[in-house]
């Protein structure tokens, strides 16, 4: 006898509507047929299914043979052992995912029926099997070492597909805390529901983890199917956008709350009900998520083109389950793929949120330039106008200093015309009067000096007033004795209206010729009037006086010294030091 045998043209079966026959009942009743895979399929449903078989051991041997049972969601299954005449089991078997496993008689992921016949032994065996969860036998016999090695086997291809899965749900998942990106997220989200979910699918929630059965074990199959579609739907939304666009908004909120509604139906509602309600909901999800796809390609997004590809591969798996769910497909032939399929269309999805991201990276950095750029067009635009701003701003000083100084040289051209054309006229008469020589001649000199200091002061005012330096130096000759004689005769005068004498000592060493600055010039003659302008008028024995004489110092320039005395009346005495150059 082979390893391992496939039961589905072996055994007969009988469909009881209900569960009111007894064993004996049913094995006197008419309605067995054939077990073919249709009958072995069943979708959701509330009736009872008995299968029936014979087994004879030819070999001379005892054998032993392991009879597992499929799916792993069934949730009641009872196993008789009878002779084949007798209508009373010698042996019963419980099973399911409401019996505990430690007390299955044999742990494994579907329930196994240990078979023993003893060399030429003829047994007959009936199954009874009840389930909320989708009917979808398939009864098997096994060595063994063949299941062991089977069942080994799958498991290690799950964990090695399972890890790869995780692993990038975990970098998805970390990825999207990193970006704050909620289609990473929602991506991270979907892809861990879906491999508990297909874990579950394929018991292994009930063997690691639920070990004690119950309701729970089965009520999580149903739940998480409903999760994974919400996630998906939402990443739907986000990532291709079509939340934007009213109509897929609505109906994508619709098919949510239609989610929802079977979710928690699954969970505390009837559960048969709700997972086949839950199954229907499907396909109109289905159908809205080829439609937005289809419409945002037609638009042109790039996005729905990828998320199109990676949702083709995705929903595939999930039509074939629907098909299971509605009894059109036996489990056996979609079983043993779903995390393979869940791999690729997850890998697709990564790469296109990748894509996208890289896409929004692109954009966001586009945008970021144009709006670098602007705002150094808007900066140079900005200096550009105050640049502008007091360009115009000194344009206008300019020309109103222009207006100012043209108005300035107005004014000094017509001082100047006013003020020198009568001092010219007064030193024109006092040289006719000089030349005259009669006892006139010396008072047009001193008129003739007098005008000639009043031209040169103005002329030095209306200089400075032009912009000339108030302290010009430049050297010229000056005679000293004329200069002494002038201030000599001036200061006479001025005593002399004050009822004063005024005297003038010049020591015999003051050469007649110096080189001397202009500006030296005129605060030597500035000093020498204080005195008789600050004698007290008409005061007996007053007679100022002033001494002036040379003497040379280290450097072989010479100092005029000049002194002031008042025989009535304590003066301070002024001296001017001046750095001369001997001529």
């Amino acid at each position: 006898m082979p390893e391992h045998v496939q039961l589905h043209g072996e055994l007969d079966i009988m469909r009881e509507p209900g569960k009111s026959l007894t064993l004996q009942q049913v094995l006197s009743s008419p309605g067995w047929q054939a077990a073919t895979s249709k009958r072995l399929t069943a979708g959701f449903s509330a009736d009872t299914y008995w299968l029936q078989g014979r087994l004879y051991n030819s070999g001379s041997q005892p054998e032993t043979r392991w009879l597992s049972v499929g799916s792993s969601r069934l949730e009641d299954i009872r196993f008789y052992r009878l002779k084949p005449s007798d209508a009373q089991p010698a042996e019963t078997i419980l099973a399911g995912i409401r019996v505990p496993l430690a007390q299955h008689p044999v742990p494994a992921l579907l329930s196994v029926f240990p078979i023993t016949l003893a060399p030429g032994e003829h047994i007959r065996f009936v199954l009874r099997i009840r389930s909320r969860s989708i009917i979808s036998i398939s009864p098997e016999l096994w060595t063994r070492t063949a299941h062991r090695a089977s069942q080994d086997r799958q498991q290690a291809v799950e964990m090695l597909l399972v890890g790869s899965m995780l692993t990038i749900t975990v970098y998805t998942l970390a990825m999207g805390i990193a970006r704050r990106d909620r289609i990473s997220l929602l991506l991270a989200g979907m892809a861990f529901s879906d491999v508990i979910y297909d874990l579950s699918f394929q018991g292994y929630h009930y063997y690691y983890l639920m070990q004690d059965g119950g309701d729970a074990v089965l009520r999580i199959t149903g739940v998480l199917p409903g999760i994974t579609v919400a996630f998906f739907l939402a990443l739907m939304m986000r990532f291709i956008e079509s939340g934007h666009i009213a109509v897929w908004r609505w109906l994508y909120r619709a098919s949510m709350l239609g989610l929802a509604t079977c979710i928690a139906g699954t969970a505390f509602g009837d559960y048969r009900l709700f997972a086949y309600t839950l199954n229907w909901v499907l396909v109109p999800c289905l159908i809205l998520i080829f439609g937005s796809c289809l419409h945002r390609w037609w638009q042109g997004s790039r996005e729905a083109r990828l998320f199109f590809l990676a949702f083709c591969l995705y929903s595939s798996r999930g039509i074939l389950k629907m098909a299971v769910g509605f009894g059109l497909l036996s489990e056996s032939m979609v079983g043993g793929a779903e995390i393979v399929w869940g791999n690729l269309s997850i890998i697709l999805l990564l790469l296109a949120v990748n894509a996208r991201r890289q896409s929004q990276l692109r954009l966001e950095k586009r945008q970021a330039q144009d709006a670098l750029l602007d705002a150094r067009l808007k900066e140079q635009e900005r200096l550009q106008n105050a640049v502008d701003e007091r360009t115009r701003e000194l344009q206008g000083a300019l020309i109103a200093a222009g207006e100012a100084n043209r108005a300035k040289s107005d004014f000094l051209a017509r001082i100047s015309h006013d003020l020198r054309t009568p001092l010219t006229s007064i030193i024109g008469f006092a040289d006719l009067i000089q030349a005259g020589g009669h006892s006139d001649a010396e008072r047009g000199g001193i008129i003739r000096r007098s005008a000639t200091h009043m031209l040169q002061m103005i002329n030095d005012l209306i200089d400075y007033a032009a912009g000339a330096s108030p302290n010009a130096v430049k050297k010229e000759p000056v005679y000293i004795h004329a200069l002494l004689q002038a201030i000599a005769q001036e200061n006479e005068n001025l005593a002399m209206q004050r009822g004063n004498r005024f005297q003038l000592e010049a020591s015999a060493r003051c050469p007649r010729c110096w080189s001397w600055t202009a500006s030296a010039c005129a605060s030597y003659w500035a000093i020498c009037w204080i005195t008789p302008i600050n004698s007290p008028p008409s005061v007996p024995s007053f007679s100022p006086s002033i001494t002036a004489g040379i003497r040379p110092d280290k450097r072989g320039h010479y100092r005029l010294r000049c002194g002031i005395r008042a025989a009535a009346l304590p003066l301070k005495t002024s001296s001017a030091f001046l750095s001369l150059s001997s001529a």
